[in-house]
């Protein structure tokens, strides 16, 4: 099995350059990047924000993010 490098919603925060409320909140309403309830803990796996960000991409301010099925 490969070993995935997963974040804590802070880490995460950083590498997203955003606050770290601004995950929960988006944890609660969606939108944000996919993650992990592992116990009681929120992770979320690099390659999933690696993904993320990648959707976020536009060319315009009209533009809305593809949505991930």
């Amino acid at each position: 099995m490969e070993m995935r490098t997963m974040l804590d919603a802070k880490a995460a925060a950083a590498l997203l350059g955003v606050a770290a409320q601004t995950m929960a909140r988006w944890r609660c309403e969606g939108g944000g990047p996919p993650f992990l309830k592992l116990g009681g803990s929120v992770r979320y796996d690099v390659r999933d924000l690696e993904r993320w960000i990648e959707g976020q991409r536009r060319r315009s301010t009209s533009e809305h993010p593809e949505v991930a099925a």
